[in-house]
């Protein structure tokens, strides 16, 4: 029980947007703060959940820097003052079916693959005592769309805004960043893209994401964390290339692939960390799968590459609210031990890929 006002009052303005007190605002805080019961429920916001008890500075001794937090399992930093211990129990979230697509390059072997690693890290979760938990991924996946096809590109402009404006005198400053040669294509191309937005459209943009924030917490708040592929794809760096020279219109699915999963997070304010998870085989596939010829456009691509038979790491990102990186990290050292993989090639017992030298 919190029995300081002002502290209950500090506590609910820096938590206010999150779990079943979203969407509040601070006037709507009397009834809240009135109750000397209240609390920011703990599933939500995991970190505060011990200091809103009231007993975690009585009961747990500070750390210092680089030590573990007393109760902290496998010695894993504290990253919080006071620490916190994740409960034995946790909920996971896992997004639904229509959002978990691994369809790609290299077809349904590739695809099967890659899902069958991703159920085997959900499962490994289980075993650790989570309970799997499925959330609409929707509001998540439309967040991360903004992050390069909306208003919210000039954030990224005005970063290097000094740097860009300096570049070619005498030509309209869209056009200069466009065709501006210091950067990737696809970088000048983005960073252009930031000045067809007036500031209308950025304020038109937060609304946008205040909106889907508040459905995307309806969902973190039925769980501790979510889990989620890292990313759905391998896709070389030839094909990403082709890709980006031969497209006029800036649009370049692979590369938004890659971040399919993950791109929200900047725009929420969240917490991740990305764990190995698992090695894919790829065999060269088989003829009779492949009515399109996709397939065996993508084996060919990959024996001129001169690795026909790649052997792909797998990892999966554990997502939380804000400063939940302790409990986080916590999970994921039991959940990367718990895959056997160590680090680089030797931890995951596969032969070290070495390019083939130009004739």
């Amino acid at each position: 029980m919190l029995r300081d006002c002002s502290t209950r009052a500090k506590i609910f303005k820096d938590t206010f947007k999150v779990g079943d007190v979203y969407p509040l605002c601070l006037q709507d805080a009397g009834p809240k703060l009135a109750d000397p019961n209240w609390r920011v429920p703990p599933a939500v916001m995991p970190a505060f959940g011990a200091a809103m008890s009231g007993q975690a500075q009585e009961a747990t001794p500070p750390s210092t820097p680089g030590q573990s937090a007393p109760g902290s399992p496998g010695g894993v930093p504290n990253g919080l003052p006071n620490g916190h211990t994740p409960a034995p129990a946790f909920r996971f979230g896992m997004p639904s079916d229509s959002f978990l697509s691994f369809a790609g390059p290299g077809g349904d072997a590739f695809a099967q693959g890659y899902e069958r690693l991703y159920r085997e890290a959900a499962q490994r979760l289980e075993q650790l005592g989570g309970v799997p938990v499925p959330i609409d991924f929707d509001p998540f996946a439309t967040i991360a769309s903004l992050l390069y096809t909306s208003a919210f590109l000039a954030e990224r402009y005005s970063g290097v805004r000094a740097f860009l404006e300096a570049g070619q005198k005498g030509t309209p400053t869209e056009a200069s960043v466009a065709g501006d040669a210091r950067m990737e294509r696809v970088t000048a191309a983005i960073m252009a893209g930031a000045l067809r937005y007036a500031a209308a459209d950025v304020y038109d943009a937060f609304a946008t994401l205040n909106d889907l924030k508040g459905r995307a917490r309806v969902e973190l708040a039925k769980v501790d964390f979510l889990l989620v592929p890292s990313a759905a794809h391998h896709y070389t760096v030839k094909e990403v290339e082709a890709e980006e020279k031969q497209a006029e219109v800036v649009s370049w699915p692979k590369n938004a692939n890659l971040g399919r999963f993950t791109n929200f997070v900047n725009l929420m304010d969240l917490a991740a960390i990305a764990v190995p998870s698992g090695v894919l085989h790829c065999e060269e596939p088989s003829a009779a799968s492949d009515p399109t010829g996709e397939v065996a456009r993508r084996a060919a691509h990959l024996r001129e590459t001169g690795n026909a038979r790649p052997v792909l790491p797998f990892g999966v990102t554990l997502i939380g609210a804000a400063w939940s990186d302790e409990s986080l990290a916590a999970v994921a050292e039991r959940l990367h031990a718990a895959s056997g993989l160590g680090c680089g090639p030797e931890g995951f017992r596969v032969e070290p890929y070495r390019q083939p030298r130009a004739a």
